[in-house]
């Protein structure tokens, strides 16, 4: 069960990618002289405060979050918001599809510090899977040899999977072992959201543009479906 919830995971997750491209296309023609840290910002704010509110009245029937959860879902606020709010900004300068296989560097990161934090060489299945993890990516994204070029987009991504890295390691520490994964994921998503709004705040090209990014029906129905389903529900299965 839990091997099929995280591959539900990775399909609700992958949802993001051209969702997160086609509003920054969208917004790019109503705001051009907004920037993409400016957008990537917003969207994070808006992404994961409407999340918050829609994971509300869930956590309001349960007990209160613990202090192991408020820790853990804080240390997921920072690693995961630093790793979307990257992403988001490299979409900008990259395909969807470059960018999607790009973010499963993790695969690789996770067994380089699992190596280096044992002392012990990775073992040839693990090696295996993560050759078989990285050539399934570039098939399944289409991405041929000669797209593949480090410029910012690029290099955002990758960053972004390092980000997402420490993110996954913070989730199976053996100190969180007994949080529950729904107060945990609600106070992920408060935290992501007070952290970029200020961020966009700051970015703002001009005083109304928070409320002119998301002004449009279009604007407002790509940000439901990426707090309906690439938040709540991914976040939810895979915390």
């Amino acid at each position: 069960m839990p091997v099929l919830a995280l591959i539900l995971t990775c399909a609700l997750w992958a949802l993001s990618f051209p969702i997160i491209k086609a509003l920054q296309l969208e917004q790019a023609l109503r705001l051009p002289e907004a920037s993409s840290g400016f957008l990537s910002a917003w969207l994070q704010g808006a992404r994961f405060g409407l999340g918050a509110l829609l994971l509300l009245p869930v956590v309001l029937r349960m007990p209160r979050p613990t202090g192991s959860e408020l820790r853990q879902g804080a240390l997921l606020a920072v690693w995961g918001g630093l790793g979307m709010g990257v992403q988001a900004d490299a979409l900008a300068y990259t395909e969807a599809s470059t960018s999607a296989f790009l973010t499963q560097a993790y695969c690789v990161f996770i067994p380089i510090w699992v190596a280096i934090r044992r002392r012990r060489r990775p073992s040839a299945r693990v090696l295996g899977a993560t050759g078989l993890v990285v050539l399934g990516g570039a098939i399944l994204s289409g991405l041929r040899p000669g797209d593949l070029s480090i410029g910012r987009g690029e290099a955002e991504t990758l960053l972004a999977a390092l980000f997402f890295t420490f993110q996954i390691l913070a989730l199976e520490d053996p100190r969180f072992g007994e949080n529950r994964g729904r107060p945990v994921t609600f106070v992920m998503c408060v935290g992501i959201a007070v952290l970029a709004l200020p961020v966009a705040l700051v970015m703002a090209p001009a005083p109304g543009a928070l409320l002119e990014a998301g002004s449009s029906p279009a604007a407002w129905l790509m940000v439901g479906l990426l707090a309906v389903f690439c938040t709540v529900g991914a976040f939810v299965l895979m915390n």
